[in-house]
């Protein structure tokens, strides 16, 4: 089945997976006002990236789920799609770590079995697969949520249901020990919108009435994030979103969705047909999965090395040295075809 590129999808990805890179160098970086501002509002593109992927799956799949046979099948390539690079990455970043203690510290990761058996299950272990879990919890609902948009009574229900437990995390919130297993609700609403969003975008006449819903989707989640925004400054609570991530709320999603609608806006500008540019977005949109496994290597070699080296502890220095290897090592990879295809 072929796909269709959407250039401010791919876009959104590609600066996803940058956003995501420069969050976890920045985590350890929190030691100004500017990083911290940067690292705080860099959230947004976690929910970016979730709502690009949902966006393109809608985009192909749509009448894909006409039998049992074909939703199988379907289900079982995207999760060795999601599955297999993530146990490559772990059974990578062990060898080095366990090879080379002087040079890898582990970036959190423990050699204990109950710890690796967790962290492949997707059930504990490393907080690394923290977008594995979502993503493949959120592959078992697609199919469920494109036929779903056939039937407005089912698609009505879910939604309320949905909204009234991410409703309950936003003022009352969850163990963040839970994370894993609650996340699901307020993640599918990311979803659900990425599908409504690319089923719409099929039967727009032309780019204005799609860039019209981007904009007005952009200001309604904005002034709801706003409401939210003096809610939480209201009763004391904490206005980094990375304290209403986990899982998610009102608050951290209708800020990152408001953000998300004027980035594909931003997408939408010409100033992106350049060729050279072009050609670079989609390269990282294409690898953002893989760039995403193998950045944690590097990040860990580089985390180490600037202990010993005060040069390295500049954010913006250890984002180019993990940035471009991992884009080189994925071009490397394609070249050899040891993954074919991993976005």
């Amino acid at each position: 089945m072929e796909r269709k590129r959407f250039d401010e999808v791919d876009i959104l990805r590609a600066f996803g997976i940058i956003a995501v890179i420069l969050i976890h160098i920045l985590t350890r970086s929190l030691t100004n006002p500017f990083n911290i501002f940067l690292w705080n509002n860099l959230q947004f593109f976690v929910i970016s990236f979730v709502f690009a992927s949902g966006f393109v799956l809608a985009s192909i799949y749509e009448n894909a789920f006409t039998s049992i046979s074909n939703t199988f099948t379907w289900y079982k390539k995207r999760l060795i799609r999601l599955l297999v690079p993530f146990y490559i990455y772990l059974g990578v970043h062990l060898g080095p770590w366990t090879l080379f203690p002087n040079l890898f510290a582990g970036l959190g990761l423990s050699r204990d079995l109950s710890y690796i058996a967790k962290s492949a299950l997707l059930i504990g272990g490393t907080n690394y697969n923290f977008l594995v879990i979502l993503f493949v919890e959120l592959t078992l609902l697609f199919p469920i949520f494109i036929n779903f948009f056939k039937n407005k009574w089912f698609m009505t229900g879910y939604l309320l249901l949905s909204g009234f437990i991410t409703l309950f995390f936003t003022f009352y919130g969850s163990p963040y020990s839970l994370y894993r297993f609650t996340m699901l609700a307020p993640w599918s609403l990311v979803l659900i919108f990425s599908i409504f969003i690319s089923l719409k975008g099929k039967h727009d006449e032309n780019g204005f009435m799609t860039n019209k819903r981007y904009f007005i989707f952009g200001l309604i989640f904005f002034l709801l994030y706003l409401g939210f925004y003096f809610l939480n400054m209201k009763f004391g609570k904490s206005l980094n979103f990375y304290d209403h991530k986990y899982p998610p709320d009102f608050y951290y999603l209708f800020f990152g969705l408001s953000l998300t609608c004027f980035s594909l806006l931003i997408g939408k500008l010409r100033f992106w047909q350049n060729a050279v540019l072009k050609q670079m977005y989609l390269y990282i949109s294409k690898n953002s999965y893989a760039i995403f496994f193998i950045h944690f290597i590097i990040l860990d070699l580089v985390l180490v090395l600037a202990k010993q080296n005060v040069i390295l502890q500049n954010p913006v220095l250890q984002f180019v040295v993990i940035f471009f290897p991992s884009i080189f090592i994925v071009f490397v990879l394609n070249k050899i075809k040891i993954f074919k295809k991993l976005s």
